[in-house]
């Protein structure tokens, strides 16, 4: 899963390819793609925890999140995170 997010990264590094053109290289949706570049940017710990737990829409508990945050203090990294964001 690590893998995948980060050959997508690469190759929208190279500029290339477009978003959409990557996602269909990849055969992910458009969101799919989003959600685990999305994952590369977060701090080890919760990147970890998303994985092992499968929950890579962003539908982890908001409290869970929030208390793995408080320990990096990592806010923005989660408004981020919910908004679909790379920071």
């Amino acid at each position: 899963m690590i893998a995948v997010a980060q050959e997508c990264a690469e190759l929208l590094k190279a500029g290339q390819s477009s978003e959409s053109e990557v996602a269909g290289q990849m055969r992910l949706s458009r969101c799919k793609m989003r959600n685990l570049l999305a994952l590369l940017a977060l701090p080890k710990a919760i990147k970890e925890h998303l994985v092992r737990t499968h929950d890579l829409g962003g539908g982890i508990g908001e409290r869970q999140l929030r208390a793995m945050l408080r320990m990096k203090d990592e806010r923005t990294i989660l408004q981020a995170f919910r908004r679909g964001v790379l920071p």
